[in-house]
Parts: structure tokens; C-alpha cells; sequence
């Protein structure tokens, strides 16, 4: 059996152990310093990248805030444009076409009947057309084939005869004719504002 016997003295033992002690604490703070290094390092990094982003990102704000500034007169316009738009549709919505009223009555004037005079008027989307002529036939069948061609049109409405009398040696008879004009003789082209047309 072997017994171990320590020579120094017990001073230098704990001297030893301090000294090893230390070291290790050393060597743990020296760690510490180290992994702190890295994290502050790695921080600064990130902040730094956020730093970048955010001025580049105020860059683009103020260059899309100029681009604005550049186009606020062109809004401005716009909303001129659609006001003009919208007080001409209301000035102009209530639009005739005399043309397709003087067409639709053409297309249904029957060959043996004529106008001699004829008064359109219009007000508030509905209208009046009075016309005076004479038709060969008397009142029937030449009148009254006058009076169901008009009721075929789907703009006049309520065709009545005001007046009629009959030449009985000609067979020619003379009337006066009052239609109501419905809203279907509307143009409706400036309902949108001006017509791409006329701008």
C-alpha cells in the first residue's frame, strides 16, 4: 500500500488553487467578453441594416411625395373635367332628336296622306308634336290608317285627332293630329358629359 504524502507547505496549495482559480474565472470572463463582443457586434450590424433600410425607404418617400406634388395639377384637372361633365349632363340631359322624330314619322307616313305643317316641343324628357295635313280616303279608311300608323311608333304616344273635316266631292279629308312624345326621343349623349367626339 502506497500513501501519498504532500511536501509543500499547505500555503503553496492554496496558492495553487487560487492561481487555478482564477484562471478559470479569467478564462470565463474572457469568454463572456467574447460571446458579449459578438452579440454587440452582430446588433450593431442589424441596426445598421435597419438604419439602411429606413433611408432608403424616406428616399422613395420623398421621390413618390415629389412625383404627387408633380401630378396634383393633373387631379385638379380632372375633377374641373368632371364637374364640367357633370353640370353639362344636367344642362343637356333633356336632349331631343327632332331628326329621329321627324324620321319616325316618315317611315310610318302612309302614300296618300301629307303634312302641311308641323310644331315640336320638348320639356322635361317628354315633348308634343301637333302637325295639320290632308289623307285621301276620308275619315276611313284614310284617317284612320293615318292615326293607327302613327300609334305603331313606340315614341308616340296617345295620337288624337283634334280637328278633321271631308271634301265629299274629293274625299279628301283635312286634320289636325296632337301626339305626346315619350322619353324614348332623348339623345341621352351627354348623359356621360361631353361626347368623346366633340372633345
Amino acid at each position: 500500500m502506497s500513501v501519498r504524502v504532500n511536501l509543500l507547505p499547505r500555503e503553496a496549495e492554496q496558492r495553487n488553487q487560487q492561481r487555478r482559480m482564477t484562471a478559470v474565472v479569467g478564462a470565463g470572463v474572457l469568454a463572456l467578453a467574447v460571446v458579449l463582443g459578438v452579440l454587440y457586434f452582430l446588433r450593431t450590424q442589424s441596426l445598421d441594416d435597419a438604419n439602411q433600410r429606413l433611408a432608403d425607404e424616406q428616399a422613395s418617400l420623398q421621390a413618390l411625395q415629389a412625383q404627387v406634388q408633380e401630378l396634383r395639377e393633373f387631379g385638379e384637372l380632372e375633377d374641373q373635367l368632371e364637374a364640367l361633365n357633370t353640370l353639362i349632363a344636367g344642362a343637356m340631359g333633356g336632349e331631343a332628336s327632332l331628326a329621329g322624330v321627324l324620321q319616325d314619322l316618315a317611315a310610318i307616313m302612309p302614300s296618300n296622306a301629307e303634312i302641311s305643317t308641323l310644331s315640336v316641343s320638348v320639356a322635361d324628357a317628354t315633348g308634343t308634336l301637333t302637325t295639320a295635313g290632308r289623307v285621301i280616303g276620308g275619315h276611313a279608311p284614310g284617317v284612320e290608317r293615318f292615326l293607327l300608323e302613327i300609334d305603331k311608333v313606340a315614341s308616340f304616344l296617345d295620337p288624337w285627332i283634334s280637328a278633321s273635316a271631308v271634301d265629299l266631292v274629293t274625299n279628301i279629308a283635312s286634320f289636325s293630329l296632337q301626339v305626346q312624345l315619350g322619353p324614348e326621343i332623348l339623345t341621352h349623349r351627354y348623359d356621360g358629359g361631353i361626347p368623346e367626339v366633340l372633345r
